[in-house]
């Protein structure tokens, strides 16, 4: 299960987000679901919720919700084994870190989303995660072996579309200016010292 809103805040959910969660901790999904994704790395009163609406992509459904503001709700199948096992926080089973951080990994490389390059970058600032570490763990979880270049890559690339997520981002223009610059640069950076190693 993922939960996502329409305003990125800093270490912090929002009422909607912890009114789902307390929801869904008093439900029989509680058996067959956890939480991982983007809003529980971020965060390492019951309210009834109306204007539920619902799409199926791919393989997930998404939950759009509405009430004191916006939610969207993904439950997805996963065939993958998790690496550790998880947690259970309030009644609901969380992901590991090393899971979470080897499925934003993988997400960063294959789904292309803005957002995912933001979580890595914030994995390895935090986290003191490596980009071999990362790659290490999506290779344990996924079974594939991708090149650091290629997570270089996608790293500037989906670092240089955060722009694009602007009116979802927390705090002033100039701040997010900074925290997009800072996220770029250190994909930049890291791809210019692979390719002079390579040289040298």
């Amino acid at each position: 299960m993922h939960i996502s809103n329409n305003m990125a805040k800093p270490a912090s959910i929002t009422h909607l987000q912890k009114s789902i969660l307390v929801t869904f901790s008093h439900s029989s999904l509680t058996k067959q679901f956890y939480w991982t994704g983007g809003t529980a790395l971020t965060f390492s009163e019951h309210i009834f919720l109306r204007n539920i609406t619902q799409r199926r992509v791919f393989d997930r459904w998404e939950f759009f919700l509405k009430n004191h503001g916006e939610a969207r709700i993904e439950f997805v199948h996963y065939d993958f084994k998790n690496l550790k096992p998880r947690k259970k926080w309030n009644g609901i089973l969380v992901d590991s870190l090393d899971d979470m951080a080897a499925n934003k990994t993988m997400a960063m490389i294959d789904r292309k989303e803005p957002k995912d390059a933001f979580d890595v970058f914030s994995l390895i600032q935090k986290k003191r995660y490596t980009p071999e570490s990362l790659l290490a763990l999506a290779k344990r979880k996924f079974g594939l072996s991708v090149p650091v270049s290629v997570f270089w890559g996608e790293g500037i690339r989906g670092a240089e579309a955060l722009f694009e997520l602007r009116p979802l981002l927390f705090g002033t223009k100039s701040f997010q200016d900074r925290q997009i610059k800072e996220v770029i640069s250190y994909f930049q950076r890291g791809a210019a010292e692979l390719v002079r190693g390579r040289f040298a």
